[in-house]
């Protein structure tokens, strides 16, 4: 799948579903849930998990 706009945002989805997406969004997913992840939490992840 490569368009985020074809998703259901109230269906819970696996981590195999989300092994399949080709989105240019970034996306979280956590507990089956989806989150649209913006530039400034990803680079804050990107800073967190490399300890900085």
């Amino acid at each position: 799948m490569t368009d985020f706009t074809h998703l259901d945002l109230n269906k819970s989805y696996t981590y195999a579903d989300y092994l399949t997406w080709r989105f240019q969004e970034r996306l979280e997913l956590i507990k089956g849930k989806i989150f649209i992840m913006n530039r400034n939490q990803f680079l804050l992840k990107c800073v967190i998990t490399s300890g900085l």
